[in-house]
Protein backbone atom coordinates (compact mmCIF):
# COMPACT_ATOMS: atom_id res chain seq x y z
CA UNK A 1 0.00 0.00 0.00
CA UNK A 2 1.32 3.47 -0.88
CA UNK A 3 2.27 5.31 2.30
CA UNK A 4 1.62 8.83 0.95
CA UNK A 5 -0.87 8.49 -1.91
CA UNK A 6 -4.39 9.43 -0.96
CA UNK A 7 -3.30 11.99 1.61
CA UNK A 8 -3.72 15.74 1.96
CA UNK A 9 -1.93 18.60 3.67
CA UNK A 10 -2.36 22.32 4.36
CA UNK A 11 -0.53 24.57 1.91
CA UNK A 12 -0.67 28.37 1.77
CA UNK A 13 -4.12 28.63 3.32
CA UNK A 14 -5.71 25.73 1.47
CA UNK A 15 -5.71 21.93 1.54
CA UNK A 16 -3.97 20.16 -1.32
CA UNK A 17 -4.06 16.45 -2.24
CA UNK A 18 -0.99 14.22 -2.11
CA UNK A 19 -1.35 11.50 -4.71
CA UNK A 20 2.28 10.57 -5.44
CA UNK A 21 5.38 9.70 -3.49
CA UNK A 22 6.41 12.67 -1.39
CA UNK A 23 9.32 13.49 0.88
CA UNK A 24 7.71 16.74 1.97
CA UNK A 25 4.59 15.01 3.30
CA UNK A 26 5.11 12.62 6.19
CA UNK A 27 1.99 10.44 6.07
CA UNK A 28 0.45 7.98 6.46
CA UNK A 29 -2.32 9.03 4.11
CA UNK A 30 -5.99 8.58 4.85
CA UNK A 31 -6.10 5.99 2.06
CA UNK A 32 -3.26 3.99 3.63
CA UNK A 33 -4.96 3.98 7.03
CA UNK A 34 -8.24 2.81 5.54
CA UNK A 35 -6.62 0.01 3.58
CA UNK A 36 -4.47 -0.90 6.58
CA UNK A 37 -7.53 -1.24 8.82
CA UNK A 38 -9.31 -3.38 6.23
CA UNK A 39 -6.29 -5.67 5.91
CA UNK A 40 -5.90 -5.95 9.68
CA UNK A 41 -9.54 -7.01 10.02
CA UNK A 42 -8.77 -9.91 7.67
CA UNK A 43 -5.41 -10.67 9.29
CA UNK A 44 -3.54 -9.76 6.09
CA UNK A 45 0.02 -8.42 6.47
CA UNK A 46 0.66 -4.99 4.95
CA UNK A 47 3.81 -3.69 3.26
CA UNK A 48 4.23 0.04 2.68
CA UNK A 49 5.50 1.62 -0.54
CA UNK A 50 7.50 4.83 -0.17
CA UNK A 51 10.75 6.39 -1.35
CA UNK A 52 13.84 6.90 0.78
CA UNK A 53 16.20 8.93 -1.44
CA UNK A 54 14.23 11.05 -3.91
CA UNK A 55 10.79 11.41 -5.46
CA UNK A 56 9.52 13.23 -8.54
CA UNK A 57 9.59 16.34 -6.36
CA UNK A 58 13.28 16.39 -7.36
CA UNK A 59 14.94 13.30 -8.78
CA UNK A 60 18.18 14.45 -10.45
CA UNK A 61 20.13 14.69 -7.19
CA UNK A 62 21.24 11.62 -5.20
CA UNK A 63 19.00 12.26 -2.21
CA UNK A 64 16.85 14.81 -0.42
CA UNK A 65 18.37 15.23 3.07
CA UNK A 66 15.06 15.53 4.95
CA UNK A 67 16.08 13.36 7.89
CA UNK A 68 13.43 14.54 10.41
CA UNK A 69 10.70 13.77 7.87
CA UNK A 70 12.19 10.36 7.18
CA UNK A 71 12.43 9.57 10.88
CA UNK A 72 8.76 10.49 11.28
CA UNK A 73 7.83 8.22 8.36
CA UNK A 74 9.80 5.30 9.74
CA UNK A 75 8.38 5.79 13.23
CA UNK A 76 4.94 5.73 11.61
CA UNK A 77 5.76 2.45 9.89
CA UNK A 78 6.56 1.00 13.30
CA UNK A 79 3.37 2.41 14.77
CA UNK A 80 1.31 0.86 11.99
CA UNK A 81 3.10 -2.49 12.40
CA UNK A 82 3.84 -2.85 8.71
CA UNK A 83 5.36 -6.17 7.68
CA UNK A 84 7.95 -4.51 5.44
CA UNK A 85 8.53 -1.77 2.90
CA UNK A 86 9.39 -1.22 -0.72
CA UNK A 87 11.70 1.78 -0.49
CA UNK A 88 12.85 2.40 -4.06
CA UNK A 89 11.77 1.76 -7.61
CA UNK A 90 13.56 2.73 -10.81
CA UNK A 91 15.07 5.92 -9.44
CA UNK A 92 16.57 7.09 -6.16
CA UNK A 93 18.68 3.94 -5.89
CA UNK A 94 22.09 5.26 -4.82
CA UNK A 95 23.76 4.60 -1.47
CA UNK A 96 23.46 7.89 0.41
CA UNK A 97 22.95 9.44 3.82
CA UNK A 98 19.25 8.51 3.57
CA UNK A 99 19.81 4.82 2.87
CA UNK A 100 22.39 4.70 5.66
CA UNK A 101 19.89 6.31 8.04
CA UNK A 102 17.18 3.81 7.08
CA UNK A 103 19.51 0.88 7.72
CA UNK A 104 20.47 2.47 11.05
CA UNK A 105 16.79 2.71 12.00
CA UNK A 106 15.59 -0.70 10.85
CA UNK A 107 18.40 -2.70 12.45
CA UNK A 108 17.04 -1.78 15.88
CA UNK A 109 13.77 0.16 15.42
CA UNK A 110 12.49 -0.29 18.99
CA UNK A 111 15.54 1.64 20.20
CA UNK A 112 14.69 4.83 18.35
CA UNK A 113 11.76 6.38 20.17
CA UNK A 114 13.37 9.83 20.23
CA UNK A 115 14.10 11.80 17.07
CA UNK A 116 16.92 13.81 18.62
CA UNK A 117 18.79 10.69 19.73
CA UNK A 118 18.32 9.04 16.36
CA UNK A 119 19.56 12.02 14.34
CA UNK A 120 22.58 12.45 16.60
CA UNK A 121 23.49 8.77 16.26
CA UNK A 122 23.08 8.79 12.46
CA UNK A 123 25.16 11.93 12.16
CA UNK A 124 28.04 10.51 14.17
CA UNK A 125 28.01 7.19 12.33
CA UNK A 126 27.93 8.80 8.87
CA UNK A 127 29.91 12.02 9.30
CA UNK A 128 32.00 11.48 12.42
CA UNK A 129 32.16 14.22 15.07
CA UNK A 130 30.18 17.20 13.81
CA UNK A 131 28.31 20.19 15.18
CA UNK A 132 25.06 18.32 15.79
CA UNK A 133 23.16 21.47 16.70
CA UNK A 134 23.99 23.08 13.35
CA UNK A 135 23.34 19.83 11.49
CA UNK A 136 19.87 19.24 12.94
CA UNK A 137 19.04 22.91 12.44
CA UNK A 138 19.89 22.49 8.76
CA UNK A 139 17.81 19.32 8.42
CA UNK A 140 14.82 20.99 10.09
CA UNK A 141 15.05 23.99 7.76
CA UNK A 142 15.30 21.67 4.76
CA UNK A 143 12.11 19.93 5.92
CA UNK A 144 10.37 23.27 6.46
CA UNK A 145 11.32 24.22 2.90
CA UNK A 146 9.83 21.07 1.38
CA UNK A 147 6.67 21.49 3.42
CA UNK A 148 6.00 24.46 1.10
CA UNK A 149 6.45 22.46 -2.13
CA UNK A 150 3.53 23.24 -4.51
CA UNK A 151 2.61 19.59 -4.82
CA UNK A 152 0.49 18.72 -7.86
CA UNK A 153 0.83 16.56 -10.95
CA UNK A 154 1.61 19.59 -13.11
CA UNK A 155 4.68 20.49 -11.09
CA UNK A 156 6.06 17.04 -10.31
CA UNK A 157 5.37 15.54 -13.76
CA UNK A 158 5.81 18.47 -16.17
CA UNK A 159 7.74 21.33 -14.57
CA UNK A 160 11.46 21.91 -15.27
CA UNK A 161 12.37 21.18 -11.62
CA UNK A 162 14.59 18.23 -12.58
CA UNK A 163 16.59 20.20 -15.16
CA UNK A 164 16.12 23.73 -13.83
CA UNK A 165 19.85 24.64 -13.61
CA UNK A 166 20.18 24.21 -17.40
CA UNK A 167 16.70 25.40 -18.42
CA UNK A 168 17.02 28.63 -20.45
CA UNK A 169 15.46 31.98 -19.67
CA UNK A 170 14.71 33.10 -23.20
CA UNK A 171 13.25 36.35 -24.48
CA UNK A 172 11.80 34.39 -27.40
CA UNK A 173 8.57 32.64 -26.39
CA UNK A 174 7.70 29.66 -28.60
CA UNK A 175 4.64 28.34 -26.71
CA UNK A 176 5.96 24.79 -26.98
CA UNK A 177 4.28 22.25 -24.64
CA UNK A 178 6.16 20.85 -21.68
CA UNK A 179 7.26 17.23 -21.71
CA UNK A 180 7.14 14.67 -18.91
CA UNK A 181 9.81 15.40 -16.31
CA UNK A 182 10.51 11.68 -15.79
CA UNK A 183 11.41 10.97 -19.43
CA UNK A 184 14.03 12.43 -21.73
CA UNK A 185 12.36 15.06 -23.92
CA UNK A 186 12.76 18.33 -25.77
CA UNK A 187 12.21 21.23 -23.42
CA UNK A 188 9.05 23.25 -23.87
CA UNK A 189 8.37 26.75 -22.60
CA UNK A 190 4.60 26.74 -22.09
CA UNK A 191 4.89 26.72 -18.31
CA UNK A 192 1.18 27.37 -17.88
CA UNK A 193 0.86 23.63 -18.67
CA UNK A 194 2.37 22.89 -15.26
CA UNK A 195 0.14 25.00 -13.00
CA UNK A 196 -2.58 22.35 -12.54
CA UNK A 197 -5.12 24.79 -11.09
CA UNK A 198 -2.61 26.75 -9.02
CA UNK A 199 -2.08 30.47 -9.55
CA UNK A 200 1.29 31.35 -11.04
CA UNK A 201 1.85 33.90 -8.26
CA UNK A 202 1.32 31.19 -5.65
CA UNK A 203 3.82 28.91 -7.38
CA UNK A 204 6.37 31.72 -7.43
CA UNK A 205 5.79 32.57 -3.75
CA UNK A 206 6.09 28.95 -2.65
CA UNK A 207 9.33 28.34 -4.55
CA UNK A 208 10.73 31.68 -3.34
CA UNK A 209 10.03 30.66 0.26
CA UNK A 210 11.45 27.18 -0.31
CA UNK A 211 14.62 28.65 -1.78
CA UNK A 212 15.05 31.11 1.08
CA UNK A 213 14.57 28.43 3.75
CA UNK A 214 16.92 26.05 1.97
CA UNK A 215 19.57 28.78 1.79
CA UNK A 216 19.25 29.32 5.54
CA UNK A 217 19.68 25.60 6.10
CA UNK A 218 22.74 25.52 3.86
CA UNK A 219 24.53 28.00 6.11
CA UNK A 220 24.08 25.58 9.02
CA UNK A 221 24.99 22.58 6.85
CA UNK A 222 28.26 24.18 5.73
CA UNK A 223 29.12 24.96 9.33
CA UNK A 224 28.28 21.44 10.53
CA UNK A 225 30.15 19.63 7.75
CA UNK A 226 33.19 21.90 7.68
CA UNK A 227 36.56 20.21 7.51
CA UNK A 228 38.13 18.79 10.62
CA UNK A 229 39.80 15.71 11.94
CA UNK A 230 37.82 12.78 10.57
CA UNK A 231 38.36 9.58 8.64
CA UNK A 232 38.62 9.50 4.86
CA UNK A 233 35.23 7.78 4.70
CA UNK A 234 33.56 10.42 6.86
CA UNK A 235 35.20 13.19 4.83
CA UNK A 236 33.89 11.65 1.60
CA UNK A 237 30.38 11.51 3.09
CA UNK A 238 30.60 15.15 4.16
CA UNK A 239 31.73 16.30 0.73
CA UNK A 240 29.08 14.26 -1.11
CA UNK A 241 26.19 15.33 1.10
CA UNK A 242 27.16 19.00 1.09
CA UNK A 243 27.49 18.88 -2.71
CA UNK A 244 24.02 17.36 -2.96
CA UNK A 245 22.46 19.95 -0.64
CA UNK A 246 24.18 22.81 -2.46
CA UNK A 247 22.83 21.50 -5.78
CA UNK A 248 19.29 21.30 -4.39
CA UNK A 249 19.70 24.94 -3.46
CA UNK A 250 20.64 25.70 -7.08
CA UNK A 251 17.57 23.81 -8.33
CA UNK A 252 15.27 25.77 -6.03
CA UNK A 253 16.82 29.11 -6.96
CA UNK A 254 16.56 28.23 -10.66
CA UNK A 255 12.96 27.03 -10.56
CA UNK A 256 12.02 30.22 -8.70
CA UNK A 257 13.65 32.35 -11.40
CA UNK A 258 12.08 30.25 -14.16
CA UNK A 259 8.55 30.90 -12.90
CA UNK A 260 9.31 34.54 -12.07
CA UNK A 261 10.60 35.00 -15.62
CA UNK A 262 7.54 33.31 -17.10
CA UNK A 263 5.29 35.58 -15.07
CA UNK A 264 7.14 38.60 -16.40
CA UNK A 265 6.94 37.20 -19.93
CA UNK A 266 3.16 36.67 -19.71
CA UNK A 267 2.60 40.17 -18.30
CA UNK A 268 4.79 41.77 -20.97
CA UNK A 269 3.05 39.93 -23.80
CA UNK A 270 -0.35 41.01 -22.52
CA UNK A 271 0.80 44.61 -22.06
CA UNK A 272 2.36 44.77 -25.53
CA UNK A 273 -0.37 42.80 -27.31
CA UNK A 274 2.02 40.06 -28.44
CA UNK A 275 1.07 36.54 -29.51
CA UNK A 276 3.32 33.49 -29.53
CA UNK A 277 5.70 32.82 -31.10
CA UNK A 278 7.27 36.19 -30.39
CA UNK A 279 10.30 37.96 -29.00
CA UNK A 280 9.72 40.07 -25.94
CA UNK A 281 11.78 43.21 -25.38
CA UNK A 282 13.66 43.10 -22.07
CA UNK A 283 13.24 45.57 -19.26
CA UNK A 284 14.85 46.03 -15.86
CA UNK A 285 12.60 43.39 -14.28
CA UNK A 286 13.67 40.70 -16.75
CA UNK A 287 17.30 41.78 -16.60
CA UNK A 288 17.35 41.46 -12.80
CA UNK A 289 15.89 37.94 -12.98
CA UNK A 290 18.51 37.00 -15.58
CA UNK A 291 21.32 38.47 -13.46
CA UNK A 292 20.12 36.47 -10.45
CA UNK A 293 19.98 33.31 -12.52
CA UNK A 294 23.38 33.93 -14.07
CA UNK A 295 24.94 33.97 -10.61
CA UNK A 296 23.09 30.78 -9.67
CA UNK A 297 24.11 29.09 -12.92
CA UNK A 298 27.78 29.76 -12.21
CA UNK A 299 27.46 28.06 -8.81
CA UNK A 300 25.64 25.08 -10.35
CA UNK A 301 28.29 24.71 -13.04
CA UNK A 302 31.07 24.40 -10.46
CA UNK A 303 29.13 21.80 -8.48
CA UNK A 304 28.37 19.66 -11.53
CA UNK A 305 31.98 19.73 -12.68
CA UNK A 306 33.07 18.37 -9.30
CA UNK A 307 30.31 15.80 -8.69
CA UNK A 308 29.46 13.31 -11.47
CA UNK A 309 26.31 12.13 -9.66
CA UNK A 310 24.45 15.38 -10.29
CA UNK A 311 21.96 15.68 -13.13
CA UNK A 312 21.33 11.97 -13.68
CA UNK A 313 17.71 10.76 -13.65
CA UNK A 314 17.64 7.03 -13.02
CA UNK A 315 14.14 6.49 -14.40
CA UNK A 316 14.98 8.16 -17.69
CA UNK A 317 18.50 6.67 -17.60
CA UNK A 318 19.85 9.98 -18.83
CA UNK A 319 21.68 13.06 -17.69
CA UNK A 320 19.19 15.92 -17.78
CA UNK A 321 22.02 18.42 -17.57
CA UNK A 322 25.78 18.54 -17.36
CA UNK A 323 28.48 21.19 -17.17
CA UNK A 324 28.24 21.86 -20.92
CA UNK A 325 24.48 22.46 -20.93
CA UNK A 326 24.73 24.69 -17.87
CA UNK A 327 27.55 26.63 -19.49
CA UNK A 328 25.43 27.03 -22.64
CA UNK A 329 22.68 28.56 -20.51
CA UNK A 330 25.23 30.79 -18.83
CA UNK A 331 26.52 32.08 -22.17
CA UNK A 332 22.96 32.65 -23.42
CA UNK A 333 22.15 34.72 -20.33
CA UNK A 334 25.34 36.72 -20.78
CA UNK A 335 24.52 37.29 -24.45
CA UNK A 336 20.97 38.45 -23.73
CA UNK A 337 22.12 40.76 -20.93
CA UNK A 338 24.82 42.21 -23.15
CA UNK A 339 22.35 42.76 -26.01
CA UNK A 340 19.93 44.43 -23.59
CA UNK A 341 22.63 46.85 -22.46
CA UNK A 342 23.44 47.75 -26.07
CA UNK A 343 19.75 48.38 -26.79
CA UNK A 344 19.65 50.86 -23.92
Amino acid sequence: IDWERGGSKPWMGRTIPIDEYSMGYIGPSQRFLGARASAAARNIPVHAILRINVTHELATVPNLPLLPNLYAKWAGLQRESVAGIMGCWNFGCLATLNTHAFRWFQEEPVRWTNEKDFLKSVAKSYFGEVDISALTSAWNKFCAAFDLYPFCFGIIYYSPINYAPAYPLDLTYRAQPMGGSHIRHDWGDRLEDTLDGFLLDDIVRSFESMSALWSEGLMDYRLALAGGNCSAKHQKHREEELSCAEMIGCHLASITNIYRFHGWRCDAMKRLGLQAPCEIPPDEVSRQIMRDELQNTRAANELVRNDPRLGFHQEAQAFYFNADSIEAKQKNLERQLSAAIHRV
